[in-house]
């Protein structure tokens, strides 16, 4: 059962407190309205307006001059808070308020300088303020520009959107006036991660929270060509450089989703990967790449070997057809990796088989420097072939030798500039998985985990699942902590958390396994023992503690009806008296407890009890 709407006609009164002798009657101390006059008003409704506004009205009292609002933030903690206007007006507009907030309420009547008792009480949250969008999206369109994308929100008039550079504080960039749901972020600097969030406005200056940020990093200078592989069926493979050398998928060539390089992609994942499973398997891409002449020029792709290479497998160059003239090709045989033209500059290891792997390659004039995972291993001097003119760049099978097979490959990115050492590591270097998961809070609906930040670290993606090592991607979060909620009690859920940086995802944390805790028992004892004090009559309820309850409601049936909530206490209070019963009536009572979840136990065993005749 969940709290409902309290019953008009009933006036709870917590604790002893009396009713019609010396109860405390709401007012300020400073009141002289401390007399009661007999009838109290009744059917106070609560209607919520709008985020910032709630509507009060009820029934008039006869010939009453004017009401007294009470207002309190929680349940029976209602204290005067103005009069309506004019006087005898039976309704009130509460305005100013903040959203998502809970609001209690209660009305008396002001006749001949008397008050009388407190009507019915009413207890709404004002409407959540402005959602922030979802789905925000960065797309890299050149060196200097990202554009930004997002999901409208209902009664949005503008949105705002916000800027952080290299994972520092968040800025405002600019603003679009809704329905238009882009931006364009120009003016940026090449080779950099940018991350973006938006706030949505409505009217009454109300802003939202920041959005969950989308990261994208502009192109580096000299970015000549850059495949992704995020297509995730199909046989072409864009290039998101401005140059747009189209590739095409053959020889057995395809996009797979099940095993990816530990990138993401604009949306936040990255969706798949080239397999080049057979020895004639491979993308060819149109247009004249630079790379493989005397100038600068960079490469940075991964690649994973699916099986240990008996004899030369190529990765990627560039060849005449009819495996005619080599220019140059990056190729892993039984011993080692190695760059190879006219001469050959070994890496100094070979490929972890079953492991995805960063190469880069950066050429300077003659002289190569060669990485992985974002770490120079190795430099020399290098003379390229001489390939046919124009022969087409070749990830896989390179000019047609049947030399392809056994790989995977992913975001393979071309420059006709030489690559430093920070540049390679940014493209390489995985950050560190963060530590010291833990869950700081635990309770019968929700868990709080923290952990460790990694240094730089853009945001993180968190794994949930429902034992240990079925984690799977449940959402992105942009700080140390999760609140992960909509649980029940006594479930058990494991959780995992990756790190982002420069759109590299670092190794899994640790593994946490929370079990929610167990539901509060149903509040037990419960009496319900008629009081002579007063008339209208009286009921005193009374029932034992429940560990960890936060808060009990009382629930009423009069006469067989429903159960509806006449009002809550305090955790230390046990007890709790209504007035205002009708004689030769049978009420029925019930209690819940609440606990910090904000989850309601069953309802406790029903007392009963009928008003006797006079």
């Amino acid at each position: 059962m969940s709290p409902k709407l309290l019953s008009p006609f009933l006036v709870a009164l917590v604790g002893l407190g009396g009713y019609g002798c010396a109860a405390d009657d709401g007012m300020d101390e400073e009141s002289t309205l401390d007399q009661e006059v007999t009838a109290a008003p009744t059917n106070l409704v609560a209607t919520v307006i709008s985020p910032q506004r709630i509507s009060l009205s009820w029934d008039a009292i006869a010939g009453s001059a004017t009401y007294v609002v009470l207002r309190g933030a929680t349940p029976s903690s209602e204290r005067t808070f103005t009069s309506t206007s004019p006087a005898g007006a039976t309704t009130f507009l509460d305005t100013g308020l903040t959203p998502n907030t809970q609001y209690c309420y209660q009305i008396k009547a002001v006749l001949g300088g008397t008050a009388s008792g407190p009507s019915n009480e009413q207890c709404v949250f004002t409407a959540p303020g402005p959602q922030p969008p979802t789905g925000v999206q960065a797309v890299t369109t050149s060196t200097t520009a990202i554009n930004v994308s997002w999901s409208a929100v209902g009664g949005a008039v503008r949105y705002y959107v916000f800027e952080s550079v290299g994972g520092g504080a968040f800025t405002q960039l600019g603003s679009v006036a809704a329905p238009t749901l882009s931006f364009a972020a120009e003016g940026l600097t090449p080779g950099t991660t940018y991350s973006f969030a938006i706030k949505t406005y409505i009217p009454n200056n109300l802003f939202s929270a920041l959005s969950d940020p989308a990261t994208a990093s502009t192109f580096a200078a000299g970015l000549e060509a850059y495949y992704r592989f995020d297509e995730k069926t199909g046989t072409t493979a864009i290039d998101a450089s401005p140059f747009q050398r189209t590739g095409t998928l053959s020889g057995g060539a395809a996009l797979v989703t099940t095993d990816r390089a530990p990138l993401k992609d604009d949306t936040g994942h990255n969706p798949s990967s080239v397999s080049l499973a057979t020895s004639t398997a491979n993308v060819s891409a149109t247009g004249t790449l630079p790379f493989g002449g005397n100038g600068d020029a960079s490469i940075s792709l991964w690649v994973k070997l699916t099986a240990a290479p008996t004899g030369p497998v190529t990765i990627i160059g560039r060849r005449s057809a009819g495996c005619g003239a080599l220019m140059w090709e990056l190729v892993q045989d039984a011993t080692q990796l190695s760059f190879t033209g006219t001469t050959s500059l070994s890496f100094g290891r070979s490929l972890v088989v079953g492991s995805w792997t960063q190469v880069g390659v950066a050429q300077h004039g003659n002289v190569l420097q060669l990485y992985i995972n974002g770490v120079q291993v190795g430099t020399g001097t290098f003379t390229p072939g001489a390939a046919t003119t124009g022969a087409p760049l070749q990830i896989g099978d390179v000019g047609g030798c049947g030399t392809g097979g056994s790989l995977l490959v992913d975001e393979v990115k071309l420059f006709s500039t030489r690559l430093n050492a920070p540049d390679m590591a940014a493209l390489g270097t995985l950050p560190p998985a963060p530590t010291g998961l833990v869950a700081t809070e635990i309770h019968s609906n929700r868990v709080s985990l923290s952990w460790t930040a990694v240094p730089n670290a853009e945001q993180y993606f968190v794994y949930r699942g429902t034992q240990s090592g079925d984690e799977v991607f449940f959402t992105s979060n942009p700080s140390t902590t999760f609140l992960g909620d909509h649980l029940t009690a006594n479930q058990t859920t494991s959780w995992q958390v990756q790190a982002v940086r420069g759109g590299l995802l670092s190794g899994m944390s640790n593994e946490l396994l929370v079990t929610t805790s167990s539901a509060l028992a149903a509040p037990t004892g419960l009496t319900a023992t008629l009081n002579a004090c007063c008339s209208p009559q009286r009921v005193d309820l009374a029932w034992s503690p429940v560990t960890g309850a936060i808060r009990y409601y009382v629930f009423q049936s009069t006469s067989g009806g429903a159960f509806v909530q006449i009002g809550s206490v305090a955790p230390a209070t046990t007890a709790f008296t209504v007035g205002g019963l009708s004689a030769g009536t049978t009420y029925a009572f019930q209690v819940e407890a609440q606990d910090d979840g904000f989850t309601f136990s069953a309802p406790s065993a029903p007392a009963t009890v009928t008003i006797p005749t006079p």
